[in-house]
């Protein structure tokens, strides 16, 4: 991907809302991150800006995205400030040192796509053009060795976790035999309530959004439920296909997710969206989401910006961000989400966003010719 304009200084960039504004921020962002959301902006639009990012490691042997995860997909930070992220192209599977960016490389696998980590801070690993997770336990104040069991052969269940695992498995209930579903699995996130969510690229369901509950993870009266799927393009070649990057879920279970009209072919997005599949109770999702915010290129081209990270914290906050030109949000109340509020946090764009327990935000962004993991 093209070399991203690094932006970052010692001060607030100066914007037209004066010094009291300036003030003001300085005097929320001391308070933390949380309390940036806090601030009454202007509308329709007043940047919080902070310029300042600590670029942390660089991910070795190759970029973040690629193939089907070119519109975005998911990395973590552990409970220790640790990232966990895998490199696409690389097929490496790393550890970055969230104080001194030493990069570890804790394994290997073919096509490594999304990462999360579960509120016991064991970690989970997906493959892009297959349907298998692999979880590996943190036991004991350490992560057990990465690697990939064999799928089973029915009625054996060996290598599968069970919830009391030890040692790396495979989760269980999301494979094609059990569902009926061929995924290829992009990004995985967890909900406050230990449900496990996931997107596809390509497969019999392709670019969609799935859910298996804490009972279905490990269970067996459960099993993995289609949330929302995006309708088939006319004309992907021209018009695009629209593939799910991003995925988060708020404190009150409502679910959004970035995505873009993208043709794989080109690696040309044409536009790209943050939305809201909301959650009633009782109900479930909404068959339709709701179209926060829209990008379009008005000359796409291969590589151009487009919308592909988004992630919540605990005050149901919502982020996102694009490629190149930054990290933004909106204030949201149970869901009710005011998109007159909308501000931008850094003029740091990235390929991959997430938050780690305390707010913090992080980013993979290209950073001097490297994909490299920063928080900003």
């Amino acid at each position: 991907m093209r070399a991203i304009l690094n932006r970052f200084a010692e001060s607030f960039r100066p914007r037209t809302a004066g010094v009291w504004i300036a003030l003001l921020c300085v005097l929320a962002l001391s308070l933390g991150a949380t309390a940036a959301a806090a601030v009454q902006l202007p509308a329709p639009l007043s940047p919080i800006v902070v310029n300042q990012i600590t670029w942390l490691g660089a991910l070795p042997n190759g970029g973040a995205l690629a193939g089907e995860n070119g519109t975005g997909s998911s990395f973590a930070v552990n409970q220790n400030g640790d990232i966990i992220a895998g490199t696409t192209y690389g097929n490496t599977l790393i550890m970055i040192n969230g104080q001194t960016g030493a990069v570890t490389t804790l394994g290997t696998w073919s096509n490594i796509s999304g990462v999360t980590v579960d509120s016991q801070n064991n970690y989970y690993v997906s493959e892009q053009y297959g349907d298998t997770v692999v979880k590996v336990p943190y036991v004991n104040g350490a992560y057990a060795t990465f690697n990939v069991p064999a799928t089973p052969t029915p009625p054996s269940t060996a290598g599968l976790c069970t919830g009391s695992d030890t040692v790396a498995c495979l989760l269980p209930n999301l494979n094609s035999a059990a569902n009926g579903y061929y995924v290829g699995v992009a990004a995985i996130a967890f909900d406050a309530a230990g449900d496990f969510f996931f997107t596809s690229g390509t497969g019999n369901v392709p670019y969609a959004i799935f859910e298996c509950s804490a009972a279905c993870l490990y269970g067996t009266g459960s099993s993995t439920v289609l949330v929302y799927k995006e309708p088939t393009a006319a004309s992907p070649s021209t018009t695009g296909q629209l593939t799910v990057g991003g995925l988060a879920i708020d404190p009150w279970g409502n679910l959004f997710f970035t995505d873009s009209a993208y043709y794989a072919s080109s690696s040309e997005s044409f536009n790209s969206h943050v939305n809201e599949l909301p959650y009633t109770a009782g109900t479930g999702y909404a068959a339709t989401p709701i179209v926060l915010y829209t990008e379009t290129d008005s000359a796409p081209a291969g590589y151009d910006n487009q919308l592909v990270g988004v992630a919540v914290d605990s005050n149901g906050t919502v982020y996102f961000t694009d490629l190149y030109d930054g990290v933004f949000a909106y204030p949201n109340d149970a869901g009710a989400v005011d998109t007159s509020k909308i501000y931008e946090i850094s003029t740091q764009g990235g390929k991959l966003l997430t938050l780690d327990g305390k707010g913090n935000i992080y980013v993979v962004s290209n950073h001097s010719g490297n994909d490299t993991a920063a928080r900003i």
